[in-house]
């Protein structure tokens, strides 16, 4: 409850404050000319001169609290912008760590004697892997540089995937080889582009 009261009249507190200064300057002029006896037209003339100067000043204090408040919400945007910008940065360095990982596990996966080579879950990794970097590659890119590594990246999980289908229709020894040898130069192609952006070659 204390929040919500506060979030409503924190954006008047200047306003209330300058306010109430006013008031109090007023109020001590007026006990002031009590005890000194001024006359009821001498009053208000020092009522209204100090009234004016006090409101020239509380609206040159508000407009200086504005403008510094005006700031630091600028400030706290910029902040959160620079800190949202680093992290979908980190995503899509992780999208391509991911699809990395999962073309390493389908190469692992491939070295196992051929009658051991799961056919339908290496498509099902490489496919999975291509779904999850188009689904980033829907999105607007933080930079080109990473907006060209997934795409290469997707290109490269795409690969194998006829030399799969390949062994999936024979299961021959030579097809397996064929399988390895995509899966491998994926790899190359991969590792190098992962290297060539981590130097900013890319």
């Amino acid at each position: 409850m204390l929040p919500r009261v506060w979030s409503i009249i924190r954006p008047l507190s200047s306003v209330i404050g300058a306010v109430l200064g006013v008031v109090a300057v007023v109020a001590f002029l007026m006990v002031v000319g009590h005890f000194r006896g001024w006359l009821g037209q001498e009053m208000a003339a020092w009522v209204q001169a100090f009234g004016s100067i006090a409101a020239i000043g509380a609206a040159v204090w508000i407009g200086h609290a504005e403008a510094r408040r005006h700031e630091a919400s600028l400030q706290a945007q910029r902040t959160k912008d620079l800190a949202d910008h680093a992290q979908e940065i980190a995503d899509w360095r992780q999208a391509f760590t991911d699809a990395l990982k999962a073309t390493e596990s389908a190469r692992t996966l491939a070295e196992r004697p051929v009658d051991g080579i799961d056919g339908p879950r290496l498509i099902r990794l490489l496919r999975n892997t291509k779904g999850m970097l188009d689904t980033y590659l829907a999105l607007p890119p933080p930079n080109p540089s990473l907006s060209f590594l997934l795409i290469a990246a997707r290109t490269e999980v795409e690969a194998p995937v006829p030399a799969l289908e390949s062994f999936q229709a024979d299961k021959s020894e030579t097809s397996a080889k064929r399988l390895r040898a995509s899966l491998d130069r994926s790899l190359f192609e991969m590792t190098e582009m992962r290297d060539e952006y981590e130097q900013g070659v890319l």
